[in-house]
């Protein structure tokens, strides 16, 4: 039920956005008496990479009979194709090759998926800052910029990306460039930040 509603709740907020869910098992028990629930909701997500059960102290692997590289085989057999098998060591490099603008990319597990967070936040940073680079010019995005210095009340955060646009059409073609790789944009004064603040 804990991954239906994750999904269900990436779905209500982000309605037009493909749900990446990357789901680490854990422990073979619990894996092997909800397999077909986790199977079930794993179909809900656009893609669910599927990564090796994460092992208890109090269980042993050959104590059970199964994998998850069998239960990606069971889904196959229902004609799913959005769950993969993945293992954890090649989850980033798959990520790198696949992530596409607007993902939303959601680690669910109780063992230690948690630990890819900062390399997902590089892979999906790194992936839309060549877009928009690709698209503006290389030369007229920065990164991680503090907002402060550019507003009047000299405050704010740091904007993910940022672009000083000096004329009507740089702040057009950036705003067109922004919304078509579905990114938030905010003008402050002739400066345009695009991507989320934090």
């Amino acid at each position: 039920e804990e991954i239906d509603a994750t999904i269900h709740a990436f779905r209500t907020r982000f309605p037009n956005r493909r749900i990446v869910l990357i789901f680490q098992p854990h422990p073979y028990s619990r894996t092997l008496s909800f397999k077909n629930e986790f199977i079930k909701s794993l179909s809900h997500a656009d893609l669910s990479l599927l990564t090796d059960i994460f092992p208890s102290a109090r269980e042993k692997q050959n104590q059970f009979s199964i994998t998850s590289s069998d239960m990606v085989t069971e889904v196959y057999s229902h004609g799913v194709k959005s769950v993969i098998f993945q293992p954890k060591k090649d989850i980033i490099s798959f990520l790198e090759k696949n992530i596409r603008q607007g993902d939303i990319v959601c680690t669910m597990g109780a063992g230690d998926i948690y630990t890819l967070k900062n390399d997902i936040i590089r892979v999906m940073s790194n992936h839309s800052l060549s877009d928009l680079e690709s698209i503006i010019g290389k030369d007229q995005v920065k990164h991680s910029v503090a907002l402060a210095p550019y507003s009047t009340l000299k405050m704010g955060g740091v904007a993910d990306y940022y672009v000083e646009a000096l004329t009507r059409e740089d702040i057009i073609n950036s705003v067109k460039a922004c919304h078509s790789l579905n990114m938030p944009v905010t003008i402050l004064e002739l400066s345009l930040v695009c991507g989320l603040m934090s």
